[in-house]
């Protein structure tokens, strides 16, 4: 009868996995069962971020631009608020072997490294998967050095691991170098790979549950040939999309946003680039990114780094100069570019102020088109920089007037 569950439970995962790949399911975040099918698709490409599908509304936003397959495939969106690079490569390191030559696309947010408020252990608590970090703690595809780097950082969140003795215990064995703490973390082993199956069984029921319960499923979508899109037109339109949305400061971020900041009074705390780049360098999230690259480069995927641009106009006013921004740029290239892996960060958008629309760099309308095109290069394996898009973003610029006021 189990046997039989767990069959069904992968039948409905392979027949509605194309229908959910939009969505944005806790169950996808949380969960192992639809973030391995999707792996497998060949027309779908897994993108782990954070907030960034949540903030711009419209159809522009990756998961909505190609949820129908315009040039043949789909996103399939993994994340939420406050997830970090801590929290994705626990994703990834739970798919282990499953990523062996796939496409894989990680979102970075600059404000990881200089917002230790927003993205403090609050955040990692409420993006904690226990599947995903017994996955990446009893693994036998990630090399030992790194899990044991990974514990050592898990460990400064205890409280996600309070109530799970089994992973807690193995955590802290894994994380010291003495041979025994390494006995007695061998020791555990097979029973961390037993609460492995456990939760893997857990999460198919719950996969399944969802996807009986989801209203208007549709199994099987058709593909979609690979077309091309007319990027110039699109852009112009998203440009007035995002240049619509401002009519109430001068930074260029969306209504909404700057009356939720000011009701709130939350402003990113910086007055001159010695503090902003004394904070980015003390950042532990640069450890952590050097640990998902680590994970990525040892399973052999194929991942885009994909990064926003800072809110230049915006961090001129508080005192941030484009002299210290660019060194925050800069460290991130030279990071990423140690791995040997790609990545497109935009920072020569930075005086763009419809790029972002808030001073999270959430991308606008104008930022997604951006982000789309790169996208759908990535999977096409085209070219990724020196496109149609960048092209009718300077002349947008440099035609239409910059005032505060909305759409011209």
């Amino acid at each position: 009868m189990l046997a039989g569950g767990v069959q069904y439970a992968f039948w409905l995962e392979g027949r509605y996995v194309h229908f959910l790949a939009p969505q944005l399911l806790s169950i996808k975040a949380q969960g192992n069962a639809l973030q391995t099918v999707a792996v497998r698709q060949p027309d779908l490409l897994p993108v782990y971020g954070g907030s960034e599908f949540e903030m711009y509304k419209g159809r522009y936003v990756g998961n909505e631009f190609f949820a129908d397959y315009p040039t043949g495939f789909s996103l399939f969106p993994v994340g939420g608020n406050g997830v970090t690079p801590l929290t994705i490569l626990q994703h990834l390191a739970a798919l282990g072997p499953q990523l062996q030559g796939r496409k894989v696309v990680i979102l970075v947010s600059p404000p990881w490294f200089f917002s230790a408020s927003v993205f403090g252990e609050p955040a990692y608590r409420g993006n904690f998967s226990a599947l995903h970090a017994s996955e990446l703690v009893f693994s036998t595809a990630i090399p030992l050095d790194i899990r044991e780097a990974i514990a050592r950082r898990m460990l400064q969140y205890p409280s996600t691991l309070q109530d799970k003795p089994l992973l807690k215990l193995s955590t802290e064995q894994l994380a010291k170098p003495s041979p025994f703490n390494k006995a007695i973390y061998f020791a555990l082993f097979p029973l961390g790979q037993l609460q492995n199956l456990v939760f893997s069984l857990q999460d198919h029921w719950e996969t399944a549950r969802t996807i009986v319960g989801t209203p208007g499923l549709k199994p099987d979508l058709s593909s979609h040939p690979d077309a091309r899109p007319d990027w110039l037109s699109l852009v112009l339109k998203a440009d007035l999309d995002a240049r619509a949305r401002v009519t109430n400061n001068p930074f260029g971020f969306d209504d909404t946003a700057w009356e939720v900041m000011q009701a709130s009074g939350r402003r990113w705390s910086f007055t001159s680039d010695a503090e902003f780049l004394s904070v980015v360098q003390r950042s532990a999230v640069w450890s952590d990114l050097e640990l998902l690259l680590k994970v990525l480069s040892s399973q052999g995927a194929r991942p885009l780094l994909l990064s926003p641009p800072l809110p230049g106009t915006y961090m001129d006013s508080i005192g941030v100069s484009s002299v210290a921004r660019k060194a925050f740029h800069r460290t991130l290239r030279d990071l990423v570019g140690a791995y040997g892996m790609p990545l497109v960060d935009f920072a020569d958008r930075d005086n763009d102020r419809y790029f972002v629309m808030d001073p999270g760099s959430h991308p606008s309308a104008k930022g997604w088109l951006y982000f789309d095109q790169v996208l759908d290069a990535f999977f096409h394996q085209r070219p990724l920089r020196g496109t149609a898009v960048e092209a009718a973003g300077t002349i947008m610029s440099a035609v239409l007037p910059e005032q505060t006021g909305g759409a011209p």
